[in-house]
């Protein structure tokens, strides 16, 4: 984000005084000429800016993944091979990195019963890119509620994590 915020600044730190000093460069003739030679410029400038957009600069592109991941407590419930824990299926579950920024959504599916009698529901966040850091919560976010993770980690995991309940281990 901030890398993004720094072109802008530089694209425009180039544009203005070549927008404002079109008008000075021309010290004879109509500012009609001068107010064409500073949109003459605009648009070069413009082009060339989606030029370079379209083209794909490799250092803006960003990898992304697809998170999966299960969150596992001890069961409210257990029907069989089937279990409910203290979020419903259908809970929302949200990424953000360590500023905030929301990355990704995802729902919680059905709770099904694995190993030491816990119960796991799945869930799964499309198109993460790729950050130092990510925080993982649940429906709102509540003090206590948010698991913290690197990128490190993710890619440890391959991209597979597991949050275990702190209250109902």
């Amino acid at each position: 984000m901030k890398q993004g915020i720094r072109r802008y600044v530089a694209i425009i730190g180039v544009l203005v005084p070549l927008f404002v000093g079109a008008t000075y460069l021309q010290p004879t003739g109509d500012r009609l000429d001068g107010l064409e030679l500073r949109v003459t410029v605009l648009e070069a400038t413009v082009a060339t800016l989606a030029e370079a957009k379209s083209a794909g600069n490799p250092a803006d592109q960003s990898t992304t993944n697809t998170l999966t991941g299960a969150y596992i407590e001890r069961p409210e419930s257990i029907a069989g091979d089937q279990c409910t824990n203290y979020y419903p299926e259908g809970t929302n579950v949200f990424l953000t990195d360590w500023e905030g920024q929301v990355l990704g959504t995802g729902k919680l599916g059905a709770g099904s019963v694995v190993e030491d009698g816990l119960c796991a529901q799945p869930f799964q966040i499309d198109d993460v890119p790729e950050r130092e850091g990510y925080v993982v919560y649940f429906n709102r976010r509540a003090p206590g509620s948010a698991y913290e993770f690197t990128l490190e980690d993710m890619q440890a995991n391959n991209w597979n994590i597991e949050v275990h309940s702190r209250y109902r281990p």
